[in-house]
């Protein structure tokens, strides 16, 4: 099998963004967790999920992700949101990520409420950091292209890459990501120049 470029790695989830592991109030019960963006791998290796998790004893104990599309930047964003809370609910899981990756829950009184919780520069700093690690995140996403295209080419037959629940081929986890970039960089956020010769920039 093609060589992995692991930012980590534990039981089928790949963890990015290098967070520290800090004490806090979840269901009522002190811990001491790492919050971190995540995305999960089904057994052959393809991404199928991505999000906020929260470890404790290198397990999952809560998450919230989406199946289409990945938002690798977002997730990260709303897991540097969370972080800030000393006391966590499983509803501000959902509100950091929407909140993270530039998204409006609609309807939600709740996370309206939990955005204006954040002054405005505070909010915006967030909203414009990038993890350290982006660069081996980038490398780890055109590995697993690479692994559903040998899959695909074994067995035409074969849905290499299938989210679940969702049974669609929808956004694989290099194109998600370079549709996320270039959002950023329109955004005026990000200077693509260092992924130059990874990113396609049809996408």
């Amino acid at each position: 099998m093609e060589e992995r470029h692991i930012v980590a790695s534990v039981e089928g989830y790949v963890l990015y963004g290098n967070m520290p592991e800090r004490e806090v109030v979840y269901k009522r019960k002190q811990r001491k967790l790492v919050i971190t963006p995540y995305w999960e791998r089904d057994n052959r290796g393809i991404a199928i999920e991505a999000g906020i998790s929260l470890w404790e004893n290198e397990k999952p104990i809560g998450k919230w992700g989406t199946l289409t599309p990945f938002k690798i930047i977002g997730s990260y964003r709303g897991a540097k949101i969370l972080g800030m809370f000393d006391t966590i609910s499983s509803g501000d899981l959902c509100y950091s990520w929407y909140l993270g990756s530039r998204k409006d829950c609609e309807g939600s009184d709740g996370f309206q409420k939990f955005k204006k919780s954040f002054d405005d520069d505070t909010l915006d700093k967030i909203l414009t950091s990038f993890p350290e690690d982006l660069d081996k995140i980038f490398i780890e996403a055109l590995v697993e292209q690479e692994l559903e295209r040998k899959l695909k080419s074994e067995d035409p037959n074969l849905i290499a890459y299938e989210r679940k629940k969702a049974k669609t081929k929808k956004g694989l986890l290099y194109e998600d990501l370079c549709f996320e970039l270039l959002g950023e960089y329109h955004g005026g956020r990000i200077d693509l120049s260092r992924f130059s010769d990874l990113i396609d920039k049809d996408k």
